[in-house]
């Protein structure tokens, strides 16, 4: 007995799983290092499967082919930065951070990129990957993926709505400014201190006070600011993968 396909299943099939690897390897979690491709692939493949719609409209001509395939690798790659963009922020937060309270030589292997990166980044994203499992972040990024192929099926991606994608990398600068805005205005304000010690008590050294203070100051903040911190994850991460879906489908309902 043999078994027919039918060509516009195929297709759609195909494309599908074009953007959920796309999505395997660039969102947060999913896109983790600890996780083998071995396993990333075929995940990816059955939510494929789950998701992908029946047919499509794309011709079966090479030309249309390749254009529809890259349509969907940047709708899946657009989907992942745009989760991964508060992660981003806060290695930024947290290398300024670093950097003014004299942990800046502290280096480390950022487990999720295999970057080397200050170890207070590392530690605050580990943080916060945790923070997004936990209030099921991963969760709703694949259920926004899957409205995503209610409103843009594989095949009808619009260039031109996609190119908005690029407007959601300013949110990264500006969520690390508010990140890092309490660190560096104490840090400023530890310096004006040390720096009146200094004029009082001229006979003080003050490098043996004022690298001691900033790493004090930097450690105390992050833990009074886990709660403020867990809110901000949670929050932002969920706005940028609402945006991402209103961009990526031009706003459609």
């Amino acid at each position: 007995m043999s078994v027919v396909i039918p060509e516009q299943a195929l297709i759609a099939f195909g494309l599908a799983s074009i953007r959920m690897l796309a999505l395997a390897l660039t969102a947060p979690f999913f896109a983790h290092s600890a996780i083998p491709m071995r396993v990333r692939a075929p995940f990816a493949l059955l939510l494929a499967y789950s998701l992908a719609p029946g047919e499509t409209a794309v011709h079966a001509d090479t030309a249309s082919l390749l254009i529809a395939a890259l349509g969907e690798a940047l709708i899946g790659a657009g989907f992942g930065i745009a989760a991964s963009l508060m992660f981003g922020a806060i290695g930024l937060a947290a290398e300024v951070a670093s950097v003014q309270g004299g942990l800046g030589a502290a280096a480390a292997l950022d487990p999720s990129s295999g970057a080397s990166t200050v170890a207070l980044g590392t530690l605050a994203q580990i943080f916060a990957l945790l923070v997004f499992m936990a209030v099921g972040g991963h969760h709703e990024l694949l259920r926004v993926v899957a409205r995503g192929f209610e409103l843009v099926p594989p095949g009808g991606l619009s260039l031109v709505a996609l190119a908005g994608v690029s407007s959601l990398g300013s949110t990264l600068f500006a969520d690390a400014l508010r990140l890092a805005a309490p660190w560096t205005g104490a840090l400023m304000l530890s310096n004006v201190v040390v720096g009146l010690l200094g004029r009082t008590i001229p006979q003080l050294n003050l490098l043996s006070v004022q690298l001691p203070a900033q790493i004090a100051i930097v450690l105390g903040l992050f833990a009074l600011g886990a709660a403020p911190f867990c809110d901000a994850v949670a929050a932002d991460s969920f706005i940028g993968i609402e945006r991402a879906l209103d961009i990526i489908t031009g706003g459609a309902p």
